[in-house]
């Protein structure tokens, strides 16, 4: 009998090392997925530099539901804006005003305006912008607030996936 109860003991204690050597296995396998993922995603980030990613109306509408607040910005006269920041601009709607910042922070609208250093802007690619104009071909580009998600849309499409800056400032470094 105690020999029985040896066999048992020694099948079962052999099985949980084998399941403690697979989930290990497993642990590990998913650990190295995750890591090469990232990998590949920082590479394809500094590859390009491009923060931000155009969607249609309707997918942003999903994800982020729908615009709670929406202000009116000319496409023309934000695209005058854009040559005074070499590949970034900054967004966010204070008290119900549109304030942009250049990449180093420094105010581009409204002339007059003033922003703490800590106020957390919404930091996206100028060319992306450029590309939300062409796509949209409207006249009229909308900053909007989807609960706490900032979006710039242009006629079907929406400019959104963007950095908060404060922390991510600076994606080239």
């Amino acid at each position: 009998m105690s020999y029985s109860l040896y066999i048992i003991t020694h099948l079962i204690n052999t099985n949980l090392i084998i399941n403690m050597e697979i989930s290990m296995k497993n642990l590990i396998q998913a650990t190295l997925i995750i890591v090469l993922f990232l990998l590949s995603s920082v590479q394809i980030l500094s590859q390009n530099n491009l923060v931000g990613k155009i969607i249609t109306k309707e997918e942003a509408n999903l994800l982020f539901g729908s615009a709670t607040q929406f202000l009116p910005f000319r496409t023309d006269q934000l695209a005058s804006l854009l040559p005074e920041s070499d590949k970034y601009v900054m967004f966010q709607i204070i008290n119900g005003n549109i304030y942009i910042l250049g990449e180093k922070r420094n105010l581009l609208f409204p002339q007059n305006g003033s922003v703490d250093d800590n106020q957390v802007f919404h930091l996206l690619s100028k060319s992306l912008l450029l590309e939300l104009f062409a796509l949209g071909k409207s006249p009229v580009t909308f900053i909007e607030k989807r609960g706490n998600v900032l979006t710039i849309s242009n006629g079907d499409y929406i400019l959104e996936y963007t950095y908060p800056c404060p922390p991510l400032c600076s994606p080239d470094n």
